[in-house]
């Protein structure tokens, strides 16, 4: 039985691993796709960091003190959690 906690315990780490590089593997598709896109369609790349900035200008600029960015967090965990 000790083998299986083991097993178990590996398997787990695994998986934290895979989510702890989610973010980090997104934050950089980002970034790297932006550039791809500038060299093979110029016109999409532009339309796309426009938008980009747009979504998070929007989006903070209703933030106006910590109580408003907290609840802004908590009304996008829940939508989050909802799935």
């Amino acid at each position: 039985m000790h083998a299986r906690g083991e097993a178990q315990e590996k398997r787990y780490l695994i998986w934290r691993r895979i989510f702890e590089i989610i973010p980090g593997l997104a934050s950089w598709s980002i970034l790297l796709s932006v550039v791809v896109l500038a060299f093979v369609n110029p016109i999409k790349g532009m339309i796309f960091v426009i938008c980009f900035y747009l979504f998070w200008l929007f989006t903070f600029r209703r933030v106006k003190n910590k109580k408003d960015l907290k609840s802004l967090w908590d009304s996008l965990k829940n939508k989050i959690c909802r799935f």
